[in-house]
């Protein structure tokens, strides 16, 4: 028999599913997708970067490691589209949920970054580039970033009326 492309059958798709692309997607967002594909599309010719990749995936993998893979999955999910938001900010166009999202998405990236210092220090992954880079990555920015957001924005308020309102007593300037 032949096998008829998913076209012909009127389902609008391409023949992703039978790709390896496909077979392995589970990702929950289109970064994901997007960095799934690139690493299938063009592979990592880097022996150490492969074996890295591989140690964490076996760690997170395993049955004594499952509350982690489970906090590092909700952190992520949280995480939204952050540079199509910074876009829209520089271009004085974002929106209440833009905010509330970049909010969230900052909140949630701190919970990961906890988590990941807090397996960092695992006897089979400690030694990988990942966690060794945690360091470089300034928390103090982001706790500011997420209290400052907080601190300036009426969240309940923009919402009920559906545009960008400052906390009442903020500073005009």
């Amino acid at each position: 028999t032949v096998d008829r492309h998913p076209l012909s059958c009127g389902s609008g798709r391409s023949k992703e599913s039978l790709s390896v692309y496909g077979l392995l997607n589970q990702t929950k967002s289109a970064s994901g997708s997007r960095l799934l594909r690139a690493w299938i599309s063009a592979p990592s010719t880097d022996i150490e970067e492969i074996e890295e990749r591989q140690k964490l995936v076996a760690y997170l993998k395993s049955p004594a490691s499952e509350s982690t893979y489970r906090a590092l999955q909700d952190a992520l999910s949280h995480v939204k589209n952050i540079p199509m938001i910074l876009g829209r900010l520089r271009a004085i166009s974002a929106s209440v949920n833009d905010w509330s999202s970049l909010q969230l998405s900052v909140c949630a990236f701190l919970r990961l970054l906890h988590t990941l210092r807090r397996i960092s220090n695992e006897p089979s992954i400690h030694s990988l580039s990942i966690l060794r880079n945690l360091d470089n990555i300034d928390e103090a920015s982001l706790n500011n970033t997420s209290r400052w957001i907080s601190e300036v924005i009426d969240f309940q308020e923009s919402k009920a009326i559906g545009k960008l309102v400052v906390v009442s007593g903020f500073s005009y300037e």
